[in-house]
């Protein structure tokens, strides 16, 4: 009888449970849940784009609610997306009667996203109250995930030019077509064809070309296959002569999405007649090679004769006259091919034309002529060219005026070298073709510095002798100048008074050492002293003359000190401080500073002294009173103590002239003191000094 009690017991209690779910069931009510007809495989795209995703939640209550959502979706029964468990739903609070998610708010309930594979699926949403395990509203949405279908198109391909194809002059004189396979299947939207053209260099490959090369060409049509464009490829897309062209074809919509290139082919330009006619060039007749005109022949303008091509072409013919200058030491096919013309004549079908040269006397001239014609195409087409000949004019009837040059240092003003020039002139007499005549030389000037002190000009130049010297000073511009340029302006006593045939002259420079250290301050070394007083050697030396200069630095250094002494008067102290260091000095009134020592002693050196005037230093006889330590000597009569001591003196001061800073070594100095009866000495200086 108990155990039957304990059954209905039990059972009583599974009814109470199941009675509290069912009424717990309905407190979220109802759940929508809007999905697109074709919802992609990744979630995460859920809410994006077209892509609509929507879903609604409805409490069934008036109270306030308190639940968890559960989102995921499953497969069979089986949860196969969603990363959030009943323990990690999301807490929704219901303070008003309709929930709303939508777009990518709804995809982030699953937690994770998923990517699904094609197939059958339920999107399921719960809620649940704070216990995790009673479920107070649920619903599920059937969906499907459908094959994805990727049209493939092939792409289009070169039709024309087709690969190898050499383009005829004839070809070449019409626009050049391009056609090509449209891409299969046609799509439903507009297709953008762009032709692209690009040189394909010798040894390259065509899609080495492609890749590398820049574009010479490109242009798009729509929905066509097929681009006429461009007469003579030659002219309009310039190449290397060895170069061949390479095009190919891109297509796309108008969204830029690409469905395809084409593979890139290659054509080429026929550039050479393959039966050419065959033209003798033009001969120059005259003048003749190496005619020289005389002073009345150049008053008149030259003829200039050739011969024509041959055959005669049925095309006019063009012949161009090219005129330039023989510069020394050039042939006259040097010439012509190195220098620039002085005048280019043209004529057509003509062989003869005349010409009016400026007066030059004594220049030579090259010339020759070349000869072209139009083709069909409008391409100029090159026929010959002669051979360059030459000829002289000899307007002024003399002959040739040089100089000689010689330049040498005069000395430095206000911080710039001079030069002394010393020039004499020339006069050549010529071979042929001109008379014998003197030239006066006027003016002398210079672009790159002051002449001064010219009063020889002007000068006359016997015929075939030499000029007075010409001499003046030259002062450059440039204070480091190497080259010095100089002009000569001269004329000949020929009854024309024709202007000399003198070009310009570029001299060198040679280097000027500057000598103001000497002459800016002097020492007068005859009258500096030394004496021995006590443990002390005392130098007085005088700065004798400045000239005029301010000495704005000075600095002494000691570089030796000795001491003679016997062995049986020698005192022994090994106490550097007292072997040959300055304990004091003045330099006029002013006193001197020591110099600190060099890391890593610390404190100053004693071998060194420095005066710096505050505002400069001037005058004469100014007196350096300078004292060094000795080791203690001995007082005996009898023993003889010799001091030497090297001292060189620095200064800095300002240049009177210019106004610049300049450092001078003003020399070194040996003073001598002895102290005791000490032998006779023939070199001693008995408390003098000399300079080293």
């Amino acid at each position: 009888m108990k155990s039957f009690y304990k059954i209905i017991l039990l059972l009583y209690g599974c009814y109470f449970s199941l009675a509290t779910s069912g009424q717990n069931l309905n407190l979220v009510s109802p759940i929508t849940i809007s999905m697109p007809n074709n919802p992609v495989a990744n979630t995460d795209d859920w809410g994006k784009g077209t892509q609509s995703f929507i879903i609604t939640a409805k409490k069934n209550t008036s109270n306030e609610l308190q639940s968890w959502m559960l989102v995921t979706i499953k497969s069979g029964g089986s949860k196969i997306c969603g990363s959030n468990t009943p323990q990690t739903a999301t807490e929704v609070y219901f303070d008003i009667p309709l929930k709303t998610w939508t777009g990518t708010n709804a995809a982030s309930l699953l937690g994770n996203p998923c990517t699904l594979k094609p197939g059958e699926y339920e999107l399921c949403v719960q809620f649940y109250l704070k216990d995790r395990r009673t479920v107070i509203g649920e619903n599920c949405k059937s969906f499907t995930i459908n094959e994805t279908k990727t049209e493939t198109y092939s792409p289009p391909q070169n039709i024309m030019p087709v690969d190898g194809k050499e383009l005829t002059k004839e070809e070449t004189s019409q626009p050049t077509l391009f056609r090509w396979t449209p891409i299969i299947p046609k799509p439903k939207e507009d297709i953008i064809y762009k032709v692209i053209v690009f040189e394909i260099k010798k040894g390259q490959t065509t899609m080495q070309a492609m890749k590398t090369n820049g574009t010479l060409f490109e242009q798009d049509v729509q929905n066509q296959t097929q681009l006429s464009c461009c007469i003579n490829p030659i002219v309009v897309w310039p190449i290397a002569a060895d170069s061949k062209y390479g095009w190919y074809v891109k297509s796309h919509n108008k969204q830029e999405t690409n469905y395809g290139n084409s593979e890139p082919t290659g054509f080429s330009v026929k550039t050479t007649d393959p039966n050419p006619e065959k033209f003798n060039p033009p001969i120059n007749q005259m003048p003749v090679d190496g005619k020289i005109f005389n002073k009345e022949e150049s008053k008149q303008p030259i003829v200039l004769r050739w011969t024509p091509v041959v055959p005669k072409p049925k095309a006019d013919v063009t012949y161009k006259v090219k005129v330039v200058e023989i510069l020394k030491g050039q042939t006259s096919e040097q010439a012509i091919k190195a220098n620039k013309p002085i005048d280019v004549l043209e004529v057509k079908n003509q062989t003869q034309t005349t010409y009016k040269l400026a007066q030059r006397p004594n220049l030579g001239y090259a010339w020759n002529v070349e000869a072209s014609k139009k083709t069909a195409m409008g391409d100029i087409e090159m026929l010959g060219t002669s051979e360059a000949t030459g000829f002289m004019m000899s307007s002024a009837g003399c002959g040739t005026n040089s100089d000689n040059v010689k330049v040498s240092c005069k000395g430095w003003v206000n911080g710039v070298p001079t030069y002394t020039i010393s020039v004499t002139f020339n006069n050549i007499i010529p071979t042929s073709g001109g008379q014998q005549c003197t030239t006066v030389m006027n003016t002398i000037t210079s672009s790159t510095g002051t002449i001064s002190s010219l009063a020889t000009l002007p000068v006359t130049i016997p015929i075939g002798g030499t000029s007075p010297t010409v001499t003046f000073t030259y002062t450059p511009t440039v204070p480091g100048a190497t080259i010095a340029a100089f002009s000569y302006q001269g004329i000949w006593n020929d009854g024309s008074s024709n202007t000399s045939n003198f070009s310009n002259t570029n001299v060198s420079l040679p280097s000027c050492v500057c000598d103001f250290c000497q002459k800016a301050v002097e020492f007068d070394h005859d009258l500096g002293t030394a004496t021995i007083s006590g443990n002390s050697l005392n130098i007085v030396q005088p700065l004798w003359d400045m000239a005029g200069n301010t000495i704005f630095s000075v600095k002494a250094e000691i570089i030796s000190f000795e001491r003679y002494v016997g062995d049986e008067c020698m005192s022994c102290n090994k106490d550097a401080a007292l072997w040959g260091n300055f304990t004091s000095g003045t330099l006029g009134a002013l006193a001197g500073t020591f110099g600190l020592a060099t890391s890593p002693v610390s404190g100053n050196t004693h071998h060194t002294l420095y005066w710096n005037p505050p505002t400069g230093y001037t005058g004469a006889l100014n007196l350096f009173k300078l004292n060094i330590n000795t080791p203690p000597l001995s007082n005996l009569a009898c023993c003889c103590e010799k001091i030497k001591t090297k001292i060189r003196y620095t200064y800095t001061f300002k240049d009177k002239a210019t106004g610049e800073c300049k450092t001078c070594n003003g020399g070194v100095f040996e003073y001598e003191a002895q102290k005791g009866t000490c032998p006779a000495n023939p070199t001693s200086t008995n408390g003098g000094v000399k300079q080293n």
